[in-house]
C-alpha cells in the first residue's frame, strides 16, 4: 500500500479510521481510481495480475476501514472526475 501512496504524491491530513462502514461498490470506484491516477496499469515493470491484486487488497482495506478514509475523502473520491479533483480530496493512505 505504501507504494501506492508514494507513486501517486498525494499530500493532506490523515483521517483516523476504525468506524466507518464503507460499501464493496464504492471501494471499487476508489481502488479503480486510485490505481489508474498511479499509472501501475500501464507499468512495464509491473504484471496485470500485480495490478489486480493491489487494487484487490485495496477494495478490502478500504471495506475494512484500515486505510484511514473518513466518509467525506471516500465521497470525494469517488464522485471525482479528474487526476486534479481526485488530488483535492487529500488523500492519504495508512497501512
Amino acid at each position: 500500500m505504501a507504494v501506492v501512496v508514494m507513486v501517486l504524491g498525494v499530500s493532506g491530513c490523515s483521517a483516523v479510521g476504525g468506524s466507518e462502514s464503507f460499501g464493496e461498490a464504492e471501494c471499487k470506484v476508489f481502488a479503480d481510481k486510485l490505481v489508474g491516477m498511479s499509472g501501475m496499469e500501464n507499468n512495464l515493470y509491473m504484471e496485470q495480475k500485480d495490478v489486480e491484486e493491489m487494487r484487490t487488497g485495496i477494495v478490502a482495506e478500504c471495506q475494512a476501514d484500515k486505510i484511514g478514509l473518513s466518509r467525506e475523502q471516500l465521497d470525494c473520491a469517488v464522485k471525482s472526475q479528474s487526476d486534479e479533483e481526485f488530488a483535492k480530496c487529500e488523500i492519504v493512505l495508512k497501512g
